[in-house]
């Protein structure tokens, strides 16, 4: 029986070995010189504390406040980690090439775009004045 040559399962193991063995903790620094503070590396991409705060300020504010403890930002400091690793392997085995995948980002940028659209060209326009509230109802 002739064993097959999976080249890409070595590399799906070694980094889940890696992830599974990664003690990422995030160190406190005040906000002025953290900013630039290097909390991981994963290739040539750099995660710096100010990667971390920008996510968690465009979280909605009932998951802000899950993320600002010490333990939340750990938990998502190892998220951003494996969504790297994984999204490194991915494109190493053309998964970004996949046809089913183009076609769902496709879908995605124009739901995207639509919000996007409603938001700066319709809702901009929608000021209503107290007055105008009082009159309708």
């Amino acid at each position: 029986m002739r064993s097959k040559n999976y080249p890409g399962l070595f590399s799906l193991f070694f980094c889940l070995a890696v992830l599974l063995t990664i003690n990422v903790s995030y160190v406190g620094a005040d906000e002025e010189s953290g900013k630039k503070e290097v909390l991981a590396i994963i290739g040539d991409q750099k995660i710096t504390i100010k990667d971390m705060t920008d996510k968690i300020e465009k979280l909605p504010p009932e998951l802000k406040l899950m993320y600002e403890t010490e333990q939340g930002k750990e938990h998502l400091l190892r998220e951003m980690v494996r969504i790297e690793v994984f999204s490194r392997e991915a494109q190493s085995i053309g998964l970004d090439k996949d046809k089913n995948f183009l076609d769902r980002i496709s879908k995605i940028k124009k739901a995207l775009l639509s919000r996007a659209y409603i938001k700066q060209k319709i809702l901009s326009r929608a000021n209503v004045s107290d007055k105008e509230a009082e009159n309708y109802y």
